[in-house]
């Protein structure tokens, strides 16, 4: 169901703590046809400055100033934040589907786990209230947090860069943090209609590639 302010509606969200597959999903999904990615946007790009996100952010949230200045200041946002409003006012061609690598809603993890202070449910709306709302959510969710430490450590890239500054203990914690982010987010997308299917962390590829077209496919209709 389209919420009647969503203008640019068919726009996916992938989701999911670190190792969970977001990226190999997502590079999946660019193989298939009528897909348009970030690359493909570079030359609609309007230039839009940090500072006025910023300010629009801080008048629409004024309770969360301060906390949210010192967030911007650690984490700057300014190429999702500008990407995603130029997305909010596109169209593509009826049929395509657009995939941003580290979407808006999976920014959250990078926002947020690493700080030391705990997850609040009222921050993490505040930023969701903000953003592009995607046509629907792809939620990975893990079985087993080994399980994913031991992912990150196989894959060919590594650890995330911010992971391999943090001890075993540490990294475990991110997770635990990532994965409350993602209690927050299924709850939010249940009250404002926004459709969230979720995978299993420990399926195939071609599952999650299959039920991700299937929901998309089915939204359209």
């Amino acid at each position: 169901m389209y919420r009647k302010n969503q203008i640019f509606s068919n726009y996916i969200d992938v989701i999911g703590p670190s190792g969970s597959g977001k990226s190999t999903l997502i590079n999946g999904l660019k193989k298939l046809e009528n897909i348009v990615t970030q690359e493909d946007l570079k030359q609609r790009i309007v230039s839009l400055s940090n500072e006025d996100l910023i300010i629009a952010f801080m008048d629409r949230y004024p309770n969360f100033k301060i906390k949210v200045q010192r967030l911007f200041h650690r984490h700057p946002q300014a190429r999702t934040w500008i990407l995603g409003l130029i997305i909010n006012y596109m169209k593509v061609t009826e049929g395509e589907l657009v995939i941003i690598d580290e979407g808006f809603v999976c920014r959250l993890n990078t926002i947020y786990s690493y700080l030391k202070s705990p997850i609040k449910k009222k921050v993490i709306y505040a930023y969701l209230d903000v953003i592009p709302k995607p046509s629907f959510v792809v939620m990975i969710k893990p079985n087993c947090i080994d399980n994913l430490l031991l992912r990150m450590e196989k894959r060919e890239s590594g650890l995330p860069h911010r992971m391999r500054e943090l001890n075993l203990s540490e990294r475990k914690l991110v997770i635990k943090k990532q994965m409350k982010i993602l209690e927050h987010v299924e709850a939010y997308c249940r009250e404002n209609m926004i459709n969230t299917i979720v995978l299993d962390s420990e399926a195939s590829l071609e599952e999650h590639l299959s039920l991700t077209v299937a929901n998309f496919n089915r939204e359209k209709i």
